[in-house]
């Protein structure tokens, strides 16, 4: 597995993948950058690690570092001697397809777990991005995309062909079945009393997720008994304290 963001949500849903291989018949390794905070939990769960130094994360384009990259995960390739790459994302996707395709690997998965463009992006710089999915395609044996949109998207902008595309759902942890007195015990941990309304949302505090959005939405609504319970962390987590006290 190759990802450049091995924390948060792809990173979570590389290391379940990677973790739910059948060890006696595969020998799985994960390739990220070393300071990614997943790989510790990926070595303490027996799935081999390789701290890469090259690649990074984010969209910042930078030629000169993403060749680099590719130099230094073909190295790692050809001497892991895989039979197939599974590449994450956007950057350590096209990164980690150009490398398994020069280090001459056998099989190489993509999963798209969204798009590196949007409708916020230049019109040139969207059609350039979206014009690189398509290239980096024809290196790719199979892709896999987190939900149905996705995949249907990436088939109608001519990214993967239909027969060569399957739409997974993220995995969770077993949980025990809601019930009446199950529902009492976690409004009693939150503090919630009788008769209020719970909106909850799992996810980081994080631009990509909205949190300011999400909560000047549920200010509009002016209403006394709605309270929104956020589960997470991140750069916005101030910002959002600072909304909420401002809202009321």
């Amino acid at each position: 597995h190759v990802n450049a963001n091995l924390y948060a949500g792809s990173g979570g849903i590389t290391l379940r993948e990677a973790r739910a291989v059948n060890g006696d018949r595969y020998a799985t390794t994960i390739l990220a950058p070393g300071t990614d905070p997943l790989l510790d939990d990926a070595e303490e769960a027996g799935v081999g690690v390789v701290r890469l130094e090259r690649l990074r994360g984010g969209r910042r384009i930078a030629p000169w570092r993403d060749v680099e990259a590719i130099r230094e995960l073909e190295r790692h390739l050809r001497a892991g001697r895989f039979d197939l790459v599974h590449t994450h994302a956007g950057r350590a996707g096209a990164v980690g397809r150009i490398a398994a395709r020069r280090a001459g690997v056998r099989a190489v998965v993509h999963t798209l777990h969204g798009f590196p463009f949007n409708a916020f992006q230049p019109a040139p710089t969207r059609r350039a991005l979206l014009e690189v999915e398509r290239r980096l395609g024809r290196l790719t044996d199979w892709f896999l995309t987190d939900g149905t949109f996705v995949a249907a998207e990436a088939v109608r902008l001519r990214i993967a062909p239909p027969d060569r595309i399957r739409a997974l759902i993220s995995p969770i942890d077993p949980v025990e079945p809601a019930t009446p007195r199950t529902r009492r015990v976690a409004r009693a941990l939150l503090g919630l009393p009788d008769g209020v309304k719970a909106i909850g949302t799992t996810a980081r505090l994080a631009v990509q997720k909205a949190p300011l959005d999400m909560v000047r939405a549920v200010a509009l609504l002016r209403r006394e008994d709605v309270r929104l319970i956020w589960v997470g962390d991140g750069e916005l987590r101030a910002a959002t304290e600072r909304l909420i006290a401002r809202e009321g």
